[in-house]
């Protein structure tokens, strides 16, 4: 059996489907062909799947959300018992006239003891969970520089050629811009 030709229309939606990190199946399904013939037009393209770029980048960035909240969360639980283990207590103590409500200043010792190991897990929990965010947090970092630096040469160039423009003068060479900086 022979594949079908690639048209130029095809090609446009095979290239936009994977920009936009849908499945080579979804393609194929679109375009109505078997997903071995979008494969291989894609590899002709240049284009491989090694997952779903796009939807694996949302589903990133909406982990390290979850869990940058839930490390919050866990800190903020942990001040709230640390709180609440120092707080005034009631607790229902048996007397010979039935059980009975008394407020203690501090919790008893195993209360203590167990407000304690709780707190201590929430700490780490939120100290593990800011970690792992904030290696993350630093390649997002190192990311947006590059794009700022990016920016900011495209900038200079476009600023180089406006005060060439003005002055009726051509660029200076790259050798000479650095003489006279």
């Amino acid at each position: 059996m022979v594949a079908p030709k690639l048209s130029d229309e095809d090609a446009a939606k095979i290239r936009e489907g994977h920009i936009l990190g849908k499945s080579l199946n979804s393609i194929a399904r679109e375009l109505g062909v078997n997903p071995s013939t979008v494969s291989r037009w894609a590899k002709k393209e240049g284009l491989l799947w090694t997952g779903v770029p796009a939807a694996a980048d949302v589903v990133r960035e909406r982990l390290a959300f979850n869990r940058m909240r839930l490390s919050e969360a866990a800190l903020a639980d942990a001040l709230a018992l640390r709180e609440r283990m120092w707080s005034e207590h009631e607790v229902i103590v048996n007397t010979p006239a039935g059980p009975e409500r008394m407020s203690q200043d501090l919790p008893d010792a195993k209360a203590t003891a167990d407000f304690a190991k709780a707190i201590e897990r929430l700490a780490k929990s939120h100290a593990v969970m800011a970690e792992f965010t904030s290696t993350s947090s630093v390649d997002h970092s190192k990311s947006m520089l590059m794009q700022m630096q990016t920016a900011l040469e495209k900038y200079a160039a476009e600023y180089e050629a406006e005060a060439a423009a003005e002055n009726g003068s051509e660029l200076p060479e790259v050798g000479d811009r650095d003489q006279t900086a």
